[in-house]
Formats: C-alpha cells, sequence, structure tokens
C-alpha cells in the first residue's frame, strides 16, 4: 500500500457498505501483490499474467508469506466482494457487514470502542486488516532488500564463534560490523499507521 492512512481511510469510507467492500477490497490486493513482489527475484515477469485476487491469496498461503488463518479472512472477505462485484440485485445486509467483521475478530482484532457493528465496526475492522497487511507487506519488503545484510551478518556470528568467542561476544563483535536500523522503520510504520511509539 505504502500510503499514508488518512488517504487510505478516507478513499474507503463510503456510507454505502457495498462500496466500502469493494474499495477495501482493492486496497487489499495492493498488500498481496507487494508481499508476492517482495518474494520474486524479478516480480516483472508475473506481473503480465493478471492473478486474480483469490489466485494472489492462494500464491501468499502456500508460499507461506501469509498465515492460514488470515487467508481464511481475506477470503471470507473475497466471497462477500465478488457477490457484491457480480450479482447485480445481491445487496449487503446487516449479517454480511456482521460476518465480515466476526472474521476479522477471529484472528484477534478487537474493536476500540466496544463496539463492533455497522458502518464504523466495518471500517474498523478494514483499518486493521489494512495496517496488518501492511505492516506483513513492510516486513517482507524489508526482509527481502536487506536479505544481504542478514547474510552478512549471519556469517559474522560465524566467523566471530569460530574464533572461539562466546555468543554474546559475537553479537558485540558483529554490531560493530553491521547496523541494521530496525528503530527507524519500525519509527516510520509507526509514524504511518498513527501508532505511538512506546
Amino acid at each position: 500500500m505504502n500510503a499514508d492512512l488518512r488517504y487510505v481511510l478516507d478513499s474507503i469510507t463510503d456510507p454505502n457498505p457495498l462500496v466500502m467492500v469493494i474499495k477495501a477490497h482493492l486496497w487489499l490486493e495492493r498488500s498481496l501483490n507487494r508481499m508476492l513482489e517482495a518474494e520474486m527475484e524479478r516480480p516483472e515477469a508475473l506481473r503480465s499474467v493478471r492473478l486474480q485476487f483469490s489466485q494472489k491469496l492462494n500464491l501468499v498461503e502456500a508460499l507461506g508469506i501469509l498465515p492460514s488463518d488470515r487467508a481464511a479472512v481475506l477470503r471470507e472477505l473475497n466471497k462477500v466482494r465478488n457477490n457484491a462485484a457480480h450479482r447485480v440485485e445481491w445487496t449487503l445486509s446487516g449479517g454480511d457487514m456482521q460476518q465480515i467483521i466476526d472474521s476479522v475478530r477471529s484472528i484477534g482484532w478487537e474493536p476500540s470502542t466496544g463496539d463492533a457493528r455497522g458502518l464504523q465496526g466495518l471500517l474498523d475492522a478494514f483499518t486493521f486488516l489494512l495496517g496488518y497487511l501492511d505492516a506483513w507487506a513492510d516486513m517482507r519488503e524489508w526482509t527481502a532488500t536487506n536479505a544481504d545484510a542478514i547474510a552478512t551478518r549471519r556469517h559474522l556470528l560465524e566467523h566471530f564463534q569460530g574464533e572461539g568467542h562466546t555468543v554474546d561476544e559475537a553479537v558485540l563483535l558483529t554490531n560493530e560490523f553491521v547496523v541494521l536500523d530496525t528503530r527507524e522503520t519500525y519509527q516510520r510504520s509507526a509514524a504511518k499507521w498513527g501508532f505511538r511509539d512506546e
């Protein structure tokens, strides 16, 4: 996603829950794309294939990029979105909205207001899902981008231990050679999603 949270929320907020579902689905698909591309050496080779949401979801689950319980929630949302997009007579009921909300709750989300119903509950659930997937995609991209640094760190640890240093000494020596600024990465994500830096 790599977009400002306020922009994302403004773009999916709509008094019509069908519109909200379709827009949130598009943002979630962008996060799936980022996750897949972070795992590929040449992602451009796959872009022309035009995979559907369900196929991308199956791929991220099969590759172990996204846990199965998270994939199940996205599958549930995809069913609702497909009903909305492909069946003219279909309308999103309160029961359908609650089904989406409850599926997001099943993976640990709890509404901050204590109330997870209606349009606000749906928006809050989507906010959680979008934040979760975006953070997951950030992590996958960071890992892919820093694979060489991670391999270097591992090599240095083994080298120093091979020279007879304790694990603690090897870590300290390695830290002198390789500085991975995860704090800065965390602060960027926290600022983007409005989390407090404790």
